[in-house]
């Protein structure tokens, strides 16, 4: 599933360049982002790290981050959860690459999944996991 943010010239873009019909992307959207994340396994964020992939890490769902360049982990816009390490950050050949070691090695998605979840659970048991660590505020 590819879901874009909901921007009319975002899909736009994106259903010229992939050669798809604009309907196709946008159907994807009518589902809130908490039903998405509830139902995927896997999420790869590209871009701006936002806290919109919060419901993708709650339902249990593994994040990754790829992107052309490592975006700057301690801007104040940045979740404090992409600069601890919780979300692994990776170029996007790297990031497709694990991607494909996943898949073919369950245990290793498993781990990965786990080991992100119980991150992020200790995060919130601590106070904050959604912008600032509490020691920050």
């Amino acid at each position: 599933m590819l879901r874009l943010k909901p921007t009319a010239s975002g899909v736009n873009m994106i259903a010229g360049a992939l050669g798809v019909p604009v309907e196709a992307l946008e159907a994807v959207l009518k589902p809130s982002i908490e039903e998405v994340a509830a139902e995927a396994d896997l999420c790869v964020s590209f871009g701006q790290p936002t806290t919109g992939s919060i419901s993708f890490l709650a339902s249990g769902c593994y994040l990754l981050h790829a992107s052309r360049t490592l975006w700057p982990t301690d801007y104040a816009s940045s979740p404090a959860y992409f600069a601890d390490g919780t979300v692994d950050c990776l170029y996007a050949d790297e990031a497709l690459a694990e991607i494909e070691a996943m898949l073919v090695d369950d245990q290793r998605f498993a781990q990965r999944a786990r080991r992100q979840f119980d991150d992020f659970e200790r995060r919130l048991s601590r106070g904050s996991g959604f912008l600032f660590d509490p020691e920050e505020a």
